[in-house]
């Protein structure tokens, strides 16, 4: 596997892409802290995290026991940020790493791991015939790896790209919807007033005092566009869509509504 895993970051670097590389071991005890040193007295005390800070060169010691998964994955983000591949030997157990499997001598459909991508052997074609519908990189070719990749990267960028612009469409939509909040706090105070008015004649033409139907319509009017105004409070929470409410606000519009 680290035979392989030089070949492909050697690869990686030649196309111009930074890489991180993760080594994990099976060994318990820190091998390269000794009894008695500072950072080995540190670790003693039971501080979770320890650096050791030389002049090129930076040593981190985590005590990974206190940490979950979802912790550890992010603590590598952390301190890949820069780079464009992070290879990882070793830590199968983390399911949201996407993982190749290197074939020995089991059966693939025995292989049970979260986010598995396919596998690294020296029979590509032998396993690729058996089992066609799985995915196998050559472990003598590591440009193979390297090309799937350079397409996972660039799955990435578009997913990416994609939630940037759904962010910048939300951004807008909430920024048009502060705009349409202002104005419907600005129109609401003289349209109290028009609805207190028209109430009274309301209550005057019920009274048989007023008989001209034309104060029925103003206050039809002056409710449907109350109405609109809650429209417009609708789409600043988004629950409508806006070909819905531009499509009111022409037929309002066609109505004269606004001519009060």
């Amino acid at each position: 596997k680290t035979t392989f895993i030089l070949s492909l970051a050697e690869q990686i670097l030649k196309n111009g892409f930074s890489v991180g590389i993760v080594k994990s071991s099976s060994h318990k005890e820190v091998l390269t802290d000794t009894p008695g040193k500072d950072t080995w007295k540190f670790r003693e005390l039971g501080i979770s995290y320890t650096a050791l800070l030389q002049k090129n060169i930076l040593t981190l010691y985590v005590n990974l026991s206190s940490l979950t998964e979802n912790e550890v994955f992010h603590l590598l983000n952390s301190i890949f940020w820069k780079e464009d591949v992070v290879l990882v030997e070793g830590l199968k157990e983390l399911d949201r790493i996407k993982k190749l499997w290197v074939l020995k001598d089991e059966n693939p459909e025995e292989v049970k791991l979260k986010n598995l991508e396919g596998f690294l052997t020296d029979q590509k074609e032998k396993y690729q015939s058996l089992y066609p519908d799985k995915k196998f990189f050559s472990l003598k070719v590591p440009e193979e790896v390297f090309n799937w990749i350079k397409q996972e990267i660039k799955k990435a960028l578009e997913e990416n790209t994609k939630q940037h612009h759904l962010l910048q469409q939300q951004s807008k939509l909430a920024s048009m919807g502060e705009m349409i909040g202002a104005i419907a706090h600005q129109w609401r105070q003289p349209l109290n007033e028009i609805s207190t008015g028209i109430q009274n004649l309301k209550y005057d033409f019920k009274d048989g005092n007023l008989n001209d139907e034309e104060y029925v319509k103003n206050f039809q009017i002056q409710t449907k566009i109350a109405n609109l105004l809650k429209d417009y409070q609708i789409l600043k929470s988004g629950e409508r869509r806006c070909q819905e409410l531009r499509a009111e606000s022409e037929k309002a519009i066609s109505e004269k509504l606004y001519s009060l």
